[in-house]
């Protein structure tokens, strides 16, 4: 990708044609040979030319001064570093305290005008964080700005750069794709051992798990959810940038492909619920879904009477049912480009729509990346963010989804996906395709949307979601000012008005909430390891374990509380553990030590069953799982 961009930088600014000698900033190292230069640098005419050395390198300030001074000095910096584009030459102006301090950035890995590249180690930034300046050339973006470094982090990278924990899972759904779960058990406040709150959260459209943490952690919904106490999972939907893998290695693209949101809510839903329910022993989880992230929650509730089951809350953020109010590109697309886009699907099978790429960034980036004035930015949090915005997103869908929303557009109804009327009777046994009856839904909803949301509309949600659905489930509807689509993820108020009161709610809710969850067959094996002497006993057993809602370590009876650690690769301490052993042991029999930190408990003492011999004089024995 990064080659990509630099071609498109040199096609723009080198094109051929020209037979002038080096330009002014670059000195000649030899001729250009068939447009290639084989000692290095760049062909300008006839030329091989590389970045002159600057007659002096600028003095830059050792400590980091403040105000205006300060931004002077960093686009001092920047400049000089993005001008010289190799910095192996002059390590210490890229790498000065100054320019570390302010940006936490680097300069780019690789050398552009050479064939041996930067001597620069990569720790701050790539070239892809280069903004060119504008020499006349229309076609570049004039600015200087350095992104954050997170535009080039995956999500666990993110989470872990923010100093969170994280784990991934896979999520396998019933037609075979392969789901990426990502997973924040706890905040950096601590482990919880005791049962907390579950919360999914559920991304929208042409997204990923990334737009709940693309803010500072106390303005990213996830990172909130995570210090408040919660264990935060978040879903990836098929075909986005995470999930793109199938059981059947075989499938061909356009298979792969046929998809829409309709098979997100049949399957995906289902499957990434199942899967977080089945590791963490829980029975419900508290779900939070925007835009397609609701559409798709509001389906699967209306056709799966076990998943209303398993949702203890339902908060949808831009609720979708329908978009027959709809504004911009779906409205154009739905009156006046769908038989174009249904004939490009016939003809050429379905596709992958508008994936993560350089061209999609940067035309997003060229609107919003410059104008702290544009209305379709201006409420985001920090503008500086923008770049970390769309690195992550638009993140790839398939046609026939976006076909999919075009249909609501046209018919004003939350219906599953139209083959026409033969396509429909092979597929579905009638005519016309079948409503999602979303007055069936059982579980409490909350709902948050606003005048100023484009696809979500305000008439959509009052005289559609709110006349449909069941207002005994109908717990609290939120009607906020001047947020458009993407405000509700990234706006200004979004942490004051809309997660702090979701984080308010389940907590209340979950105080009242009777907590036990049984979990089966989870753990079949005690350790435990006693060194007197460098020797160690192992006890197995079958048992079942499941959730306690206790801290204590002592018996209760047959049970013997403890804390398991886990020692499996990528994972953490589990729940405070109650693990049944079939022979009592008595309240003074065991006596152990708790150590919040590791959040496992160290078993001082224990009177282990006459059937197993135990060592004698055991200074410490630890139960591990």
């Amino acid at each position: 990708m990064e080659s990509v961009k630099f071609l498109f930088f040199c096609l723009a600014v080198f094109l051929p044609g020209a037979t002038a000698q080096c330009t002014a900033g670059f000195s000649t190292i030899g001729p250009c040979i068939g447009g290639m230069c084989p000692g290095g640098g760049v062909c300008m005419g006839s030329d091989c030319c590389q970045p002159s050395a600057p007659a002096t390198v600028p003095t830059i300030p050792t400590t980091v001064p403040t105000g205006a001074t300060a931004a002077t000095a960093v686009t001092s910096v920047i400049s000089t570093c993005y001008d010289l584009l190799d910095c192996s030459p002059y390590t210490s102006l890229c790498s000065n305290a100054l320019y570390r301090t302010l940006l936490t950035r680097k300069c780019p890995r690789t050398c552009g005008f050479c064939s041996t590249g930067s001597s620069i180690s990569r720790s701050f930034v790539t070239r892809s964080d280069f903004a060119f300046h504008n020499n006349g050339n229309p076609f570049l973006i004039s600015g200087t700005y350095v992104v954050d470094p997170e535009a080039e982090m995956t999500v666990p990278e993110i989470i872990r750069h923010w100093k969170y924990p994280v784990e991934t899972y896979n999520a396998v759904t019933a037609d075979g794709y392969v789901l990426i779960l990502h997973r924040i058990p706890f905040g950096r406040k601590g482990f919880n051992p005791g049962p907390r709150p579950v919360v999914f959260l559920q991304h929208g459209l042409l997204c990923t798990s990334s737009v709940w943490i693309m803010n500072l952690p106390h303005q990213s919904l996830g990172f909130m959810l995570a210090d408040a106490g919660f264990d935060v999972w978040m879903g990836n939907m098929r075909g986005n940038s995470y999930s793109r893998r199938h059981i059947n290695k075989r499938i061909t693209p356009s298979n792969y492909w046929r998809f829409s949101w309709s098979d997100m809510a049949k399957y995906d839903i289902p499957a990434m619920i199942d899967t977080v329910l089945n590791v963490t022993g829980e029975k419900q989880v508290y779900y939070i879904g925007h835009s397609q992230g609701t559409l798709t929650m509001f389906s699967a509730l209306s056709i799966n009477e076990d998943l209303n089951k398993k949702i203890k809350s339902f908060f949808a953020i831009a609720p979708v049912g329908t978009i027959a109010h709809v504004k911009g590109l779906f409205r154009y697309l739905g009156d006046n480009m769908y038989n174009e886009l249904e004939m490009f699907t016939q003809l050429f099978g379905d596709q992958e729509f508008l994936p993560n790429t350089f061209i999609s960034r940067w035309l997003t980036e060229l609107i919003c990346g410059f104008s702290s004035t544009n209305p379709l930015c201006e409420n985001f949090l920090f503008l500086t963010r923008i770049p970390v915005y769309l690195a992550h997103n638009p993140a790839g869908t398939s046609t026939r989804n976006v076909l999919h929303f075009c249909q609501m557009v046209r018919n004003k109804m939350q219906l599953d996906y139209d083959y026409g009327q033969n396509g429909n009777i092979q597929q579905y046994g009638l005519p016309n395709p079948p409503w999602f009856n979303i007055t069936r839904i059982q579980v409490p909803m909350y709902l948050y949307y606003s005048d100023s949301d484009w696809l979500a509309t305000a008439p959509d949600v009052e005289g559609y979601l709110l006349k449909k659905l069941n207002p005994a489930y109908v717990m609290e509807v939120k009607h906020l000012q001047d947020y458009n689509h993407n405000d509700f993820l990234w706006g200004l108020r979004a942490p004051f008005e809309i997660y702090a009161p979701i984080i308010d709610h389940i907590k209340k809710d979950w105080k009242k909430t009777e907590r036990t969850v049984y979990k089966k067959g989870i753990w079949n094996k005690i350790q435990v390891i006693a060194e007197p002497n460098g020797g160690k006993l192992s006890l197995e057993r079958d048992m079942t374990g499941f959730n306690h809602d206790e801290t204590r370590c002592n018996t209760e009876g047959d049970d013997l509380v403890l804390m398991a650690e886990h020692k499996g690769k990528n994972s953490y301490p589990e729940f405070h553990q109650r693990i049944w052993l079939p022979e009592s042991v008595g309240e003074d029999s065991l006596k152990c030590k708790w150590d919040a930190k590791k959040a496992q408990i160290t078993i001082e003492s224990i009177s282990i069953p006459s059937a197993i011999e135990t060592p004698r004089n055991l200074p410490t024995i630890e139960i591990l799982w």
